[in-house]
C-alpha cells in the first residue's frame, strides 16, 4: 500500500501488476486510489469508526477526476468528524424505498380498500408515473420533478387528463406522509396544468318533467334517490 503524492499525471499512468494495488495520498489521510489488475481505478477513503476500520468507495476514474475526488474525500471526512458513518449512510440509501415501492403500497393499502376506481389509479400510476420515475428513490423526488413530469404529460397531448393524473399522484404522496414513509410531499404548491371550466348545465322544465315521468315506473329507492338529486341540484 504505497503512499504517494497523487497528481493528475500519475493518476492517469498508475498501473497494477497482476493484483490490485491501493495508492494512498500524502495530502489527505485515508484518501486513495485502488488500481485493479484489469486497470479499473476506484477512489476510496479509509477511516475508523468506533475502532473498526472501514472503507468508503467514492467513484471511478476518469469519470471522477482527481480534484473532484479530493473534494469528495474532504466532504466525507467532515461528515465523519460530525459523527456520521458514510458506509452506513450508503447502506441506508440503498434500502430507501423507491417510487415503485410507493405505488405498490398505495394500491394495496389505500386504493384497493377505499376507492372503487382503484384499477384506474393503478393504470395511471404504472402507465404514466412509474415510466417517468423508474427506480428513483422517493426522497429524491422533488417539486421540480413533479412539475417536469406534468409538463411531459402535456407534451404527450394530455389536457384535463393531466389534472386527473396529478390528483392521483398527489393523493399517493399524501398517503406516504400518513404512513410516515416521507415527511413532505413533492406535490406541495404544485398547481394543476390545465384550467377547468365549471359545468353549469341544468335541466330544462321539459327535461325535468320527463325525468319525473320516467321515475314513476321505478321502485321507491330509485325514486327517492333521484328525487333528492333533482331537488338539491347535486351531482351523484
Amino acid at each position: 500500500m504505497p503512499t504517494i503524492e497523487l497528481t493528475a499525471f500519475n493518476v492517469k499512468n498508475l498501473k497494477a501488476n497482476q493484483t490490485r494495488v491501493d495508492y494512498f495520498d500524502r495530502k489527505i489521510t485515508g484518501f486513495g486510489l485502488r488500481v485493479s489488475g484489469s486497470g479499473r481505478k476506484t477512489w476510496f477513503l479509509s477511516y475508523r469508526k468506533s475502532g473498526i476500520k472501514k472503507r468508503y468507495s467514492m467513484g471511478t476514474y476518469p469519470i471522477m477526476p482527481l480534484a473532484e475526488a479530493r473534494d469528495k474525500a474532504r466532504e466525507v471526512l467532515l461528515r465523519i468528524q460530525m459523527g456520521n458513518d458514510p458506509s452506513q449512510d450508503k447502506a441506508a440509501e440503498r434500502r430507501a424505498p423507491t417510487a415503485e415501492y410507493l405505488v405498490n403500497e398505495y394500491i394495496e393499502k389505500y386504493a384497493k380498500l377505499k376507492k372503487r376506481s382503484w384499477k384506474k389509479d393503478e393504470a395511471i400510476l404504472r402507465g404514466k408515473f412509474l415510466p417517468f420515475f423508474k427506480c428513483t428513490k422517493i426522497h429524491e423526488i422533488h417539486r421540480r420533478d413533479i412539475n417536469t413530469f406534468l409538463d411531459s404529460l402535456l407534451t404527450e397531448g394530455l389536457t384535463t387528463q393531466c389534472n386527473r393524473v396529478f390528483e392521483i399522484v398527489r393523493r399517493m404522496f399524501n398517503f406516504a406522509i400518513e404512513q410516515d414513509i416521507i415527511q413532505h410531499s413533492p406535490c406541495f404548491m404544485v398547481k394543476k396544468r390545465v384550467p377547468e371550466k365549471r359545468r353549469d348545465r341544468v335541466l330544462t322544465p321539459n327535461e325535468i318533467q320527463a325525468v319525473w315521468k320516467a321515475l314513476s315506473t321505478e321502485n321507491d329507492s330509485i325514486r327517492h334517490v333521484f328525487g333528492i338529486l333533482l331537488h338539491t341540484g347535486q351531482r351523484p
